[in-house]
Parts: C-alpha cells; structure tokens; sequence
C-alpha cells in the first residue's frame, strides 16, 4: 500500500495562483504521484533543522518540501516554490 499525499493548506490555496503554467503545474502533481509509491525517491535530500522532512525537485526550477510519517502512511508537503525564490526557507508550517 503507498502513501497518501496531505498538502498544507497556505500551499493547496495558492497554488493555482503562483504556478499559472500547466506545464509547472504537470510537473508538481507528477511529483506527488511518485512520492505517494516511494516518498525518498533518488535524488531526494533529508533537509536540517530548522526544515526537517525532505526535498524533491519536479523539474530543474520547482523544489517540494515535505515530511514523511511513516507510521501513518502520510506525506505532507508543507512547500512548493520556484527554486529562484528568497522566501523558500522563511516559510513555517
């Protein structure tokens, strides 16, 4: 049995709005399908306090940030953004 995918709600409110691109927006949700069979995919990076949890690229520019519990079966992305962003590691869930 996978995972179960639970975005935060500042992400799942304005996700629409900061990624108008369907193509951007393919990607993310491609991005989610995996890590619901596999939550550390290759190439994913165990983050350091103060973040926590993990991060994933969907595509070379988008990174997702989440954490896993896997008592739970649960994945719960608390960050996605463009990689050029300054505001990335500001964000607290």
């Amino acid at each position: 049995m996978g995972y179960q995918i639970d975005v935060a709600k500042p992400v799942d409110k304005k996700f629409a709005r900061r990624f108008p691109k369907e193509k951007d927006r393919n990607k993310i949700i491609q991005t989610f399908g995996r890590l619901k069979s596999n939550p550390r995919p290759p190439g994913c990076k165990k983050l350091i306090k103060p973040l926590n949890g993990y991060r994933v690229w969907a595509g070379r520019d988008i990174r997702i940030l989440y954490t896993i519990d896997d008592t739970a079966k649960m994945v719960r992305v608390y960050k996605v953004d463009y990689r050029s962003s300054s505001t990335l590691y500001m964000f607290s869930v």
